[in-house]
């Protein structure tokens, strides 16, 4: 996985740890053509990790760790579906 700094959004959600606000890097399909491509350049590279995917289309929900023994707001185990 590919990450970059974190736009206004993901910031303020990934604001701890060792990767405190960063992002993975989100590629639109245009992207994720050149990426693949066998004649990507440097530059081209370049411009591909600096793309940053607007905070309005990045949709996010709250998820709760599956590590230490804290109870789940929802009152399932970790493993329960």
């Amino acid at each position: 996985m590919i990450t970059r700094w974190g736009n206004e959004v993901m910031r303020g959600i990934h604001n701890d740890g060792e990767n405190k606000h960063c992002m993975p890097l989100f590629l639109t399909p245009d992207l994720e053509e050149a990426w693949v491509s066998e004649s990507l350049t440097e530059s081209q590279m370049a411009e591909i990790f600096a793309f940053e995917m607007p905070s309005e289309v990045v949709g996010y929900r709250p998820v709760y760790s599956l590590r230490g023994g804290v109870e789940l707001p929802d009152g399932k185990h970790k493993y329960d579906a």
